[in-house]
């Protein structure tokens, strides 16, 4: 997968953390493990999420994009086939399905009030687009399932 992209940051669970030896040394990424387990040993070097997230950010340039033609992920799927294929998706409408879905649900939901289970890995763009995507939207707390 990482031969269809030129990898920037790489988000991981601390059980994957040492996974990331399979990077290609072309692409060496700024690695991030998140987690409660702080004894992590990788080769690599790596940055603890929770660091990130607690550091007020430096110098920030603003990101030019075309959010209906800048891809934001590409979502790998089995597909009917079986095949593994990558599907771009722009910014664009990770948005537009996030508003659609909160349009659909709007009568039941109590912003920062919900609590969302996720089963990972998120494999399908639908379930991406509620369990994470709708969830930061909306507030509210997510609680992943590692294994399901």
């Amino acid at each position: 997968m990482q031969e269809d992209v030129q990898l920037k940051y790489l988000v991981v669970r601390n059980e994957s953390a040492n996974k990331t030896g399979v990077l290609s040394a072309t692409s060496r990424p700024r690695i991030y493990v998140g987690g409660d387990n702080k004894e992590i040993k990788l080769t690599l070097p790596f940055e603890y999420l929770d660091d990130l997230i607690h550091t007020p950010p430096k110098d920030v340039e603003e990101a030019t994009i075309n959010p209906k033609v800048d891809m934001a992920v590409i979502l790998y799927i089995g597909g009917t086939s079986g095949q593994r294929m990558g599907v771009e998706l722009p910014h664009f409408n990770l948005v537009a399905n996030v508003i659609q879905s909160q349009s659909v649900l709007q009568s039941r939901i109590q912003f920062g009030e919900e609590v969302i289970i996720t089963a990972s890995p998120l494999y399908h763009v639908y379930m991406m687009t509620i369990t994470m995507n709708l969830a930061v939207m909306l507030g509210a707390a997510n609680v992943i399932v590692p294994v399901f």
